[in-house]
């Protein structure tokens, strides 16, 4: 008989504890926003709740940032850097990446590593258009339209000689041209013979560059930088088809990210640039340099 009184108050006091269990379970909890709580899942295991959303501001920072200049990549580190931040520089890419919350280094306590940082640079529009050339050779119309809209981009010759020979090439009609010798002055001289009906045939020539300086800005908001072209062309039968090559485009790249990686760690200065028709002047603002350190390669 006691022993039934046994399995009988047990049998009450699992009944309590599972009642007391879902009345809790029914009735809201209030809870400490930003608090991590475990929980019974009823299956045996315990389930981790995190209310970090809930609080007014998160416990860490995770972020990824994209910026596409150096003054803004620098004004960004000074805002939220600390001195474990890292700086990666990558050449082959062209993208420097900022790991906000890095680890601080040997002995000390380890970065989330959730919060970075990238600076991808923005080709301009002149170094898109020149680039799209390179190594084709296209028609004398296409040719002459493409320089017209490029003169600004060109430093030596001077727009007025270039122009001209881009339109000698188109305006004459029914030409053949039968030959193109160097002359003393360096110059390439295209041999051509006009015929008109009705009339005898005239020769004359056009002496074309055989290179061209351009002044370019590979990317925006960067400087601008000396660029050699080679003139090219080809006779096919008596249609001429013409066009440049860059000289070492590449390296011109190289130098003007490792310039923009100079002007993140160092600063840049103010500088003064006149407008296209040189009326206008724009200042750049100068910002200075970050301290943090400049790895080359990537962080991952």
């Amino acid at each position: 008989m006691k022993d039934i009184e046994v399995i009988i108050a047990s049998a009450k006091t699992e009944a309590g504890t599972v009642a007391a269990l879902a009345a809790q379970a029914s009735v809201p909890v209030p809870l400490e926003p930003g608090t991590v709580y475990a929980k019974a899942d009823g299956a045996g295991d315990v389930r981790v709740v995190d209310t970090d959303e809930y609080a007014n501001t998160p416990r860490r920072a995770i972020a990824s940032r994209v910026v596409t200049d150096a003054a803004s990549f620098v004004k960004y580190i000074e805002k939220h850097g600390t001195e474990a931040t890292e700086v990666w520089a990558d050449t082959s890419n062209s993208a420097v990446v900022a790991v906000i919350d890095a680890h601080e280094g040997a002995g000390k306590p380890a970065g989330w590593q959730g919060h970075e940082l990238e600076l991808k640079l923005e080709k301009t529009q002149s170094w898109l258009a020149w680039n799209a050339l390179n190594g084709k050779l296209v028609s004398q119309l296409d040719f002459a339209e493409f320089i017209e809209n490029r003169t600004l981009d060109v430093k030596e010759p001077d727009a007025a000689t270039l122009l001209e020979v881009a339109h000698k090439f188109v305006v004459k009609k029914g030409v053949d041209f039968e030959s193109g010798e160097r002359s003393q002055d360096g110059q390439t001289r295209l041999e051509y013979k006009e015929t008109i009906t009705g009339k005898v045939g005239q020769k004359g020539t056009i002496a074309v560059p055989n290179e061209l300086l351009l002044v370019l800005k590979p990317y925006v908001g960067g400087p601008s930088y000396h660029v050699y072209a080679k003139f090219r062309y080809r006779l096919n039968g008596a249609d001429l088809v013409v066009g440049i090559v860059l000289v070492r485009p590449r390296d011109i790249l190289d130098a003007a990210f490792a310039d923009v990686v100079t002007a993140i760690r160092d600063g840049a200065p103010e500088e003064s640039v006149a407008g296209d028709k040189g009326t206008v002047i724009v200042t750049k603002p100068a910002h200075a340099g970050i301290t943090q350190p400049i790895f080359n390669g990537t962080p991952a």
